[in-house]
């Protein structure tokens, strides 16, 4: 399962994008696009490449009260005038309910087409947050309250979003998908056969229920899941991670069955985004290249261990504690893999917490380690390499300090 680079035309040359991510867009433009703000900052957080569409990038923009935004650019190069029109023009039709006060701006410096998320013509569920009227009406058809408030969670141009719906009913959440792709039905459906499978014997694994599904808007309801997010540091860091390491263990014995996800699968997404960094960044392609050599030897030769379910997006963020166990979040990702997949990628997040914040939870990564005992040290070393040489790729094309993106390299090189 390769993960193919945009065609020629949708990703700036090698220096432009080396321009773009030191550079970010320029601040006039950014201040157009938030309307009011006084902008002292912005800065590419993340890039993403989206395979047949144009490169997109999430760009984090500094107020001078203080305040932090978040705008969405995608590169249009020479074209980024005639596409912020067209796009704004889409937006504003009535059947898409996205006219609100919307900004699509074209910033000529860096041929990025800038918008604020929840401005989407490809997710038509975004219409609940900008069309009031037509939202109240639509409520009842997706059985929440006609007065709910709605509020934007979490936007990927083209690909996805979370909206929060807080009323009568309590807080629920909508994921929404584009209609035309059917993976949003796909998704609900293999959320719905999770969770029919932790009902049948309860567990230390939650996840949220499933309510519903409106192909008319590619969104799936869920109730929302209680708990709060875990705290690596101290007493508390341990008993999170015994709590999140027994939800593993339940989550990789339900009966299910999705897609497989084979270490051949891994390899080819590192080389996917090792071609990605060699095209753009050749000093850190060439720091890279005996560590990805050696674990791709040592993925190779993995003893083959039947396949288990995984959520293979497994970090902080994805995670809430009860006093009863672990809940786990956004199971889009979720596939049959290797059991060392997950705890191997969670411990890189933690890695990369570390780096960012100074603080050591490297007691938490072993104590992951320790809590399955099924698995010898060197397999879950092998997967946590894997996720650590990733994320290097993945923050390597962002204003992520260098100290950062090497000190993952480090830890890769020196892990066991």
């Amino acid at each position: 399962m390769t993960m193919m680079a945009p065609p020629p035309g949708l990703c700036p040359d090698p220096q432009t994008l080396r321009a773009l991510i030191g550079a970010g867009p320029s601040i006039a433009s950014v201040a157009q696009a938030l309307r009011g703000v006084v902008v002292t900052e912005a800065m590419v957080e993340r890039v993403h490449f989206p395979g047949a569409k144009p490169v997109q990038v999430q760009i984090r923009v500094s107020a001078a009260d203080g305040s932090n935004h978040t705008l969405i650019g995608e590169w249009q190069g020479a074209a980024a005038v005639d596409m912020a029109m067209a796009e704004a023009a889409r937006l504003a039709k009535p059947r898409r309910g996205q006219a609100g006060d919307l900004s699509v701006v074209a910033d000529l410096a860096s041929g990025l087409v800038l918008r604020r998320p929840g401005f989407d013509a490809r997710l038509p569920g975004l219409r609940l947050l900008h069309d009031h009227d037509w939202a109240k009406a639509h409520m009842p058809v997706l059985g929440c309250d006609p007065g709910a408030e709605v509020t934007l969670v979490a936007h990927r141009l083209g690909k996805r979003a979370v909206l929060r719906i807080s009323g009568a009913h309590g807080t629920r959440y909508a994921r929404l998908r584009p209609v035309t792709s059917g993976s949003g039905q796909a998704a609900f459906g293999m959320h719905q056969a999770l969770w029919s499978a932790l009902q049948a014997a309860p567990t230390d694994l939650s996840v949220p229920r499933p309510i519903s599904f409106d192909a008319t808007l590619g969104l799936a309801l869920f109730d929302a899941l209680p708990g709060s997010p875990p705290v690596f540091q101290g007493l508390a860091g341990f008993v999170a991670t015994q709590k999140i390491m027994r939800a593993l263990h339940a989550l990789q014995a339900l009966p299910i069955a999705p897609t497989d996800h084979s270490a051949q699968d891994e390899l080819d997404v590192l080389a996917t985004w090792s071609q990605r960094v060699a095209d753009t960044f050749p000093d850190l392609a060439q720091r890279l290249q005996a560590p990805l050599s050696r674990l791709r030897k040592d993925m190779e030769h993995l003893r083959p261990l039947p396949p288990v379910p995984c959520h293979r997006d497994l970090h902080e963020g994805q995670i809430l504690l009860t006093d009863a166990g672990a809940g786990l979040l956004d199971f889009d990702t979720l596939r049959t893999g290797d059991p060392a997949l997950d705890v191997g990628n969670l411990q890189a997040h933690l890695v990369l917490a570390s780096l960012r914040d100074g603080l050591l939870r490297g007691a938490f990564v072993t104590a992951m380690g320790n809590a399955m005992p099924q698995l010898s040290l060197a397999r879950m070393g092998v997967w946590r390499r894997a996720a650590l040489l990733r994320l290097a790729m993945i923050y390597a094309f962002s204003a992520t300090p260098t100290a950062v993106i090497n000190g993952l390299i480090q830890k890769a090189e020196c892990d066991v």
